[in-house]
């Protein structure tokens, strides 16, 4: 007996087989999609099984600037508090900056900054920094005044990248 499309076993219902054109233009269209989309993909897979981009392990609180004293010249001194907790072992870096606030269209007015100095932290050890300076005498009225602190932490040798600026609120006094 002769097997013909019909009667083959393996074409079931008797339906004809699809012709696939493994040569020329098609399957070689079909090869280079194929692999374009595997390339595609292996960035993606590995990328994925990077390490995200670790959250900090300290955070920095900056403090609303508090009346401390008058000073023997008759100025008003100010405290500044930055409160810095590590809930792992880390160095840390910072910039503390004081600003006197402004209105729009005038930009903030910058009168201090101090830089510390990489300070070690023990695994959940926090500390607050406290610095004091005098008032400005920058406008008629009420001085508004903030800090604004940014800073990077290590470990092993390697820093981040700088975060911040984190402002504290904003304390009105007059002079």
């Amino acid at each position: 007996m002769k097997t013909t499309h019909a009667t083959h076993p393996a074409l079931g219902n008797g339906l004809l087989p699809q012709r696939t054109d493994r040569t020329g233009r098609a399957w070689r269209n079909r090869a280079i999609g194929a692999l374009s989309a595997c390339a595609l993909a292996i960035p993606g897979v590995l990328l994925g099984a990077l390490p995200a981009q670790a959250a900090p392990a300290c955070t920095f609180t900056p403090y609303r600037p508090d009346y401390a004293y008058t000073n023997s010249s008759g100025v008003k001194v100010l405290k500044y508090r930055l409160k810095v907790y590590c809930s792992q072992a880390r160095s840390v870096s910072f910039d503390q900056q004081i600003w006197e606030d402004d209105d729009w269209p005038n930009e903030d007015d910058h009168l201090a900054t101090e830089y510390a100095r990489e300070e070690p932290f023990a695994a959940g050890e926090s500390y607050t920094y406290v610095s004091h300076w005098t008032l400005p005498d920058t406008e008629s009225g009420q001085e508004e005044i903030y800090q604004s602190v940014m800073f990077q932490e290590g470990s092993g040798g390697v820093w981040s990248p700088w975060y911040g600026w984190y402002n504290s609120p904003v304390l009105a006094i007059s002079n």
